[in-house]
C-alpha cells in the first residue's frame, strides 16, 4: 500500500519530467536545423553572386579578346545589334546618343 501511495505522489512529477525533457530536446534540435539551413542558404546565395560576378568578368575578357582578334567581325556584329535595336524601338523617338547608351548598357550588364 505504501508503495502505491509513493507511486501516486511521484506520478505527476515523473509525467511532467517525461513530457518536458523530450520536447526541449526536440525544439533545440529543430532550431539548430533551421539555423543551419538558413546559414547554408545564405552561403549558397553568396557564392552564386560571386560566381556570377566572376563569369561576367570572364565574358568581358573573352569579348575583348575576340574583338581585338577580329575587329571587322566585331564592327559588323555591333552594327547588326544596333540595327536590330533600332528596329525594335523605331516607334519611339530616340536619339543616336541614346541608342549608343543602350548598347553600352547592354554590354556592361
Amino acid at each position: 500500500m505504501a508503495s502505491i501511495l509513493k507511486a501516486t505522489r511521484l506520478a505527476p512529477a515523473l509525467r511532467a519530467y517525461a513530457v518536458q525533457r523530450p520536447s526541449v530536446y526536440i525544439l533545440g534540435e529543430r532550431s539548430m536545423t533551421n539555423f543551419k539551413d538558413k546559414e547554408r542558404g545564405e552561403e549558397t546565395v553568396h557564392f552564386r553572386k560571386a560566381d556570377e560576378e566572376l563569369l561576367r568578368k570572364l565574358l568581358q575578357k573573352v569579348k575583348a579578346q575576340a574583338d581585338s582578334a577580329d575587329s571587322t567581325q566585331a564592327q559588323e556584329s555591333a552594327k547588326s545589334e544596333l540595327q536590330s535595336l533600332k528596329g525594335m524601338l523605331s516607334k519611339y523617338n530616340i536619339s543616336d546618343a541614346d541608342y549608343e547608351a543602350i548598347m553600352k548598357w547592354k554590354h556592361d550588364v
